[in-house]
Parts: C-alpha cells; sequence; structure tokens
C-alpha cells in the first residue's frame, strides 16, 4: 500500500468535512433551501425608499437559516450589500424577540457589529442545541435605522 499520499488525503477529507455551501440563498420569501456548516454567508441587501428611510430585501421575515449539526462551531457572517453608508448598528444581530432567545452556549456573539461584516457562533452539534429563535438585524446609516426579524433554525 502506498502511505504517501495518505496525510494528504486526511487534509482533503478533512477540509471537505467543514466545507460550506457558499452564500446562503435567502430573500426568496421562503426559506434557504441548503443547510450549511463550517460558515454560513448572509447577504444582508439595504436599499434606500422614496421617503428618505431604508429597507432591508434581504434576508426576509420569512426567511429561515438552517445550520446543521458539526463537530465543530459553525460561524454564521452577516455582510452588507448595497450603498457604503449604511453599518450594523448596535446590537447588529440580536436574538431580542419575546419567542426567546438561544441558550448561551448554543449561540455566542463575536464583538458588537458596528461595521458591514458581523459574525456569530452556532454551536448545533445534537439535540440539546436543536431550535428555531427569530433574531433581529438592525443596519443604520447614522440617522436613519432599519430592521428585519428572520430566524436561525439548529436541526
Amino acid at each position: 500500500m502506498n502511505t504517501r499520499h495518505l496525510p494528504i488525503t486526511a487534509v482533503v477529507l478533512a477540509l471537505a468535512g467543514c466545507a460550506a455551501p457558499g452564500p446562503v440563498a435567502m430573500g426568496s420569501g421562503g426559506s434557504q433551501t441548503d443547510t450549511c456548516t463550517g460558515t454560513c454567508d448572509v447577504t444582508v441587501a439595504v436599499k434606500w425608499n422614496p421617503d428618505t428611510s431604508c429597507s432591508i430585501t434581504s434576508p426576509l421575515p420569512t426567511d429561515k437559516l438552517f445550520v446543521g449539526r458539526a463537530n465543530q462551531p459553525t460561524l454564521i457572517k452577516w455582510t452588507i450589500s448595497g450603498d457604503n453608508a449604511f453599518k450594523f448598528g448596535q446590537p447588529g444581530i440580536a436574538f431580542d424577540k419575546s419567542s426567546g432567545k438561544p441558550p448561551s452556549q448554543v449561540m455566542a456573539q463575536n464583538g458588537t457589529g458596528v461595521g458591514r461584516v458581523v459574525t456569530l457562533t452556532d454551536n448545533s452539534k445534537d439535540d440539546t442545541t436543536k431550535g428555531s429563535w427569530a433574531y433581529s438585524i438592525y443596519v443604520t446609516d447614522g440617522r436613519v435605522t432599519c430592521q428585519v426579524d428572520p430566524f436561525v433554525v439548529n436541526e
């Protein structure tokens, strides 16, 4: 047996196990179709309205981000697209709905937001971390604030 290629094979298999499906397909008025692990990239599309207010057009309030079970935590990364004036407000991403927030050992905020990228660590690993939680995305240009309230679902 040729063992010269075993270390390379092990690395390839390890990386394949944590690969994400790429940007999460949200904003169609329904749920994302892929379950992500490794890194979940969520694009937050912001636009100006004619009345000088703003709207988040993706993800939509009915959208669900499905996070699969994994041995390693999943990094959820929200990135603002659109006008450069917009940044995440305080707190950026918040589990502040009356439906409750996930236990702290399940979701951990990485920083406070206030930029164009916000990340969160999701420790979806088994039935003890399973659940569905509404959350809020807060975006501002310093004068106007807009918000949308989609869901994250740990399978």
